[in-house]
């Protein structure tokens, strides 16, 4: 009888038990759920507010410039090739314009590749705004490009010697040799350029710059680069120290392709010319130079007509008994 008791009240304690473990259960179900779809809602929220809010939409474009140059390229063209970028979209669902999207090295290289530039780097600045800075090329040197052109006073000279008909025929005869004559002459002329210090054209330009050197091209070529990057720096480099070691020798102008690539010509002020190589070190170069030309008076360098420092056991120099 006793165990018969116990066992009913064992039974209910269990039944009563397994109730509220249900309902317990139950109760933990639900709450789950609501916390995912509140964590869910709460994700969507977050993603909307960081890729589709106009908070992190860029608003305000800074350009900032490296150098002091001549500006061929102007901030509003500048901000507006970034605008553009804007408008666009990135895997067709999100805008270009988001602060967390955009990809400044891919726009700081279509900038620079449009308006060909030496440099863009652009930098996001939390949440709203971009930095662009940019370095436009700058002219390092003039360059002379040679061209062949027949005299324009050949057609008036040709106008000119019409025939008369009342002419004697001796005349006739030497006024058409004379024409004849004159338009297979040609004349040299220049077309001249600015390049930057990889040998780019950045202008036409019709005056040299004075304060540039200028490189004069004596080879008939048609198209860029007219000077190879390597030459270009040596040039530059003894643009640089030559003055340093003969101040009172002017440079008054380079030339290139004359005969081997190699070959760099400085013309002076005085009329005397150096030959180099621009294969060989500069500074050893410019060391004989200074030996030879050091002790000279501007006198002395009147019968000067070159130095020749290509060779590296001698230098060779006209006349020899300079």
């Amino acid at each position: 009888m006793r165990r018969s008791f116990f066992a009913k009240k064992k039974s209910a304690f269990l039944h009563t038990k397994a109730s509220r473990n249900y309902y317990v259960k139950e109760k933990t179900g639900v709450a789950k759920k609501v916390y995912f779809w509140l964590f869910f809602i709460a994700i969507l929220g977050l993603f909307y507010f960081f890729f589709y809010s106009n908070y992190f939409i860029f608003k305000k474009i800074e350009i900032a410039r490296v150098k002091n140059v001549k500006q061929k390229v102007s901030d509003e063209q500048v901000k507006n090739n970034a605008i553009s970028s804007f408008l666009e979209n990135k895997y067709l669902i999100f805008s270009k314009g988001n602060f967390f999207i955009f990809d400044e090295n891919a726009e700081a290289n279509e900038i620079k590749n449009n308006f060909n530039l030496e440099e863009v780097v652009i930098k996001k600045i939390f949440p709203d705004k971009l930095k662009i800075t940019i370095e436009e090329k700058a002219p390092i040197a003039n360059i002379a490009i040679k061209e062949k052109q027949i005299e324009a006073e050949s057609a008036e000279i040709t106008n000119e010697l019409k025939l008369d008909a009342a002419e004697p025929q001796e005349d006739i005869k030497t006024q058409e040799n004379a024409t004849s004559t004159t338009t297979d002459q040609s004349i040299q002329k220049y077309s001249y350029y600015l390049i930057d210090k990889r040998g780019d054209v950045l202008e036409n330009i019709k005056e040299v710059n004075p304060q540039l050197p200028l490189i004069y091209n004596e080879t008939e070529i048609s198209q860029p680069p007219y000077i190879t990057e390597k030459n270009l720096a040596f040039i530059l480099e003894v643009s640089k120290k030559f003055p340093q070691r003969l101040e009172d020798i002017k440079i008054n102008s380079y030339k290139i392709g004359e005969s081997k690539e190699s070959k760099i010509t400085l013309v002076m002020d005085e009329g005397w010319e150096i030959y180099f190589d621009s294969m060989i070190d500069a500074r050893e170069q410019l060391e004989k130079i200074a030996l030879i030309l050091g002790s000279k008076s501007k006198d002395q360098r009147k019968i000067l007509r070159y130095l020749d420092v290509r060779y590296q056991d001698r230098v060779i120099v006209n006349p020899e008994n300079f």
